[in-house]
């Protein structure tokens, strides 16, 4: 078997330059068979290649040091080109770039969302929230990139804490829900069920962010949308000052 893949070394290598997607490479760090040399050659080839070395390790790094392998893979899934590079393929797989949004398509209407709540200093669990807060279909967007009831497929995408997020911007009933955000008992009403879920400070905090930034960015790219629905949502916006932050305030100042 060595043999057979030494002998394609050429047609391995061309394959190598021609990756374009984010690429990990896992070395031992106690006699590893690739060297310092070779990892230099890879990324010749590969350079925008990520290399872990974990140490301690031999040949059989998941047998000598899982932890640490582990945890090599999981900062590597973490970093912004890997997570990029997965939301958009999802993205384009559920067709987000044929359905038609205000600005374009859905997927322009998703990434300028996310890039709004990057630009107001939002978590990272928020940002990647903006990146699918659709996919289940929303109140003011009926079409759904994925079935409800496969929120796995979704948390496999961006993580636990953002689908989180996005699972109750999705079930939100808008018009029952926003009046209680301001409030001392603010309230998700799911909208197709009608059940009052109470939200946590966290959870709150995270809905009327994202959802400022949602409606921000319509009213910009939709005049008829702005016109009918613009002063209102200024005025709800208004009553959720206290819970926005700054670039958000900032934002909103622009837009009124």
């Amino acid at each position: 078997m060595i043999g057979d893949i030494l002998g394609r070394a050429t047609s391995l290598r061309t394959a190598a330059a021609s990756l374009d997607m984010p690429v990990l490479m896992i070395r031992a760090g106690l006699h590893s068979p690739l060297s310092d040399e070779d990892a230099y050659r890879f990324l010749k080839l590969v350079p925008h290649a990520t290399i872990a070395t974990i140490a301690g390790a031999g040949h059989l790094v998941a047998r000598d040091k899982p932890l640490e392998l582990a945890q090599a893979i999981g900062d590597f899934l973490l970093q912004d080109a890997v997570r990029d590079r997965r939301i958009g393929l999802f993205l384009t797989h559920s067709g987000a770039d044929t359905l038609c949004h205000p600005g374009g398509t859905l997927a322009r209407h998703l990434h300028r969302t996310a890039e709004t709540l990057r630009n107001w200093g939002a978590s990272l669990a928020l940002i990647d929230a903006g990146r699918l807060h659709a996919a289940y279909g929303t109140d003011g967007f009926l079409a759904a990139l994925a079935d409800g009831t496969a929120r796995e497929k979704i948390v496999a995408v961006v993580g636990r804490e953002a689908e989180t997020i996005i699972d109750c911007y999705c079930r939100c009933d808008r018009d029952r829900s926003y009046p209680t955000w301001h409030t001392d008992t603010p309230m998700l009403i799911d909208r197709s069920t009608g059940a009052h879920e109470p939200l946590s400070p966290e959870m709150r905090l995270a809905l009327i962010e994202l959802t400022v930034a949602n409606e921000l960015d319509v009213i910009e790219h939709d005049p008829e949308i702005a016109a009918r629905f613009g002063a209102p949502l200024l005025r709800l916006f208004a009553r959720w000052r206290p819970f926005l932050g700054d670039g958000a305030r900032a934002a909103i100042s622009r837009s009124g």
